[in-house]
């Protein structure tokens, strides 16, 4: 056993929570401003202000109204949501790359589109024979979706990389992937964009969507790992993914800290095994949390109250955090059946 040199008091003999006193492990501590606070997490991670409490307590929840009209942007998963919502409000997507889909990446897309920024790929086409129907950059195809997107009240952006592509022929960067017949692979290469230009680019999405449509935006950050790719003296994809997470994180702390749905982290935290054919996200955890963005950051009139929500959101992490076991190959007997909980009772204020 190692020698510790230090005299530490590693538990507290009883512990101040805004839900009375207990005799808990600090490990299971929450911070509040000025003084450690510390809840019951037993009973307290069913209780529909979990939420509230531990994920959204600072955060611009007041976002989605009955009647409003709303822009998703992101990859698959931004039509997803759509999908999603559709019952409750008026949705458009606007679909950008697929492992690429950065803020830089989105950046070059909506200047396009709402500043008829050219991509002066016409003069340096990025193929033999481009056209920008192929690209759907012509200018009837941005007319088109102007169209569509008046009144937006609301806009939804997703991200999860800090990476695009970028043409080395005409030194241009790309809003997203050509079309797989015209991929040339030495040509249009991966460029990672730098912690300074990740928050630049954010800083100047902002500003086009507030100038154009609304000054409601939402971000949500995606849990796929995309950092299969990696040059001389990178971080194993592992880590590095997570850096690259990280970079995003902080730069919406930095530009807009408040207006934030936290699902990667969430996701990471109780749905071990999350993936569903590769790199997406399995649909049971893609609709709880849809149906978790509806509950908590909106007004609509909702067949689910926050309390039957919590039931069901613990059983599913149950049998996700089974389903993770099974298919480390571990013995049947040393993976119990997902069973209730039970909850001591607890007088919450």
């Amino acid at each position: 056993m190692a020698n510790i040199i230090n005299k530490h008091i590693l538990e507290y003999d009883s512990t101040k929570s805004i839900f009375g006193n207990f005799r808990l492990q600090m490990e299971s501590a929450n911070a509040r401003p000025g003084e450690v606070i510390t809840t019951p997490i037993e009973s307290f991670e069913r209780h529909e202000t979990f939420l509230d409490w531990s994920w959204f307590h600072t955060f611009n929840t007041d976002f989605f109204n009955k009647g409003d009209k709303i822009l998703w942007v992101g990859s698959c998963i931004a039509e997803d949501f759509a999908d999603g919502f559709e019952s409750y409000a008026n949705s458009n997507v606007i679909r950008i790359g697929q492992g690429v889909n950065s803020f830089r990446s989105q950046e070059i897309y909506l200047r396009w589109l709402f500043d008829d920024e050219p991509l002066d790929f016409n003069s340096n086409p990025p193929w033999d024979g481009y056209k920008d129907s192929q690209y759907n950059l012509s200018k009837r195809d941005r007319q088109m979706m102007l169209l569509q997107l008046h009144n937006t009240s609301k806009v939804v952006l997703f991200t999860g990389t800090t990476e695009l592509i970028h043409d080395k022929e005409t030194e241009l960067d790309m809003p997203m992937m050509p079309p797989m017949k015209f991929l040339d692979r030495e040509r249009h290469i991966i460029r990672r964009i730098s912690y300074e230009e990740n928050i630049q680019s954010l800083r100047n999405i902002i500003q086009l969507i507030e100038k154009h449509l609304t000054k409601d935006v939402l971000f949500i950050t995606t849990p796929f790992s995309q950092a299969s790719q990696s040059w001389e003296g990178d971080l194993p994809p592992l880590p590095l993914t997570f850096e690259q997470k990280a970079h995003i994180k902080s730069a919406l702390s930095i530009v807009t800290p408040h207006n934030y749905f936290p699902m990667y982290e969430m996701i990471y935290e109780y749905f071990p095994s999350f993936r569903d054919k590769g790199a997406h996200i399995h649909n049971d955890i893609t609709s709880t949390f849809i149906e978790m963005l509806m509950i908590w950051y909106s007004d609509f009139d909702l067949p689910t109250t926050k309390k039957q929500f919590m039931k069901e959101f613990l059983r599913r992490r149950k049998s996700f955090v089974q389903r993770a076991l099974e298919s480390r190959a571990l013995p049947k007997d040393a993976v119990p059946a997902a069973k209730g909980t039970d909850y001591k009772s607890v007088d919450y204020l």
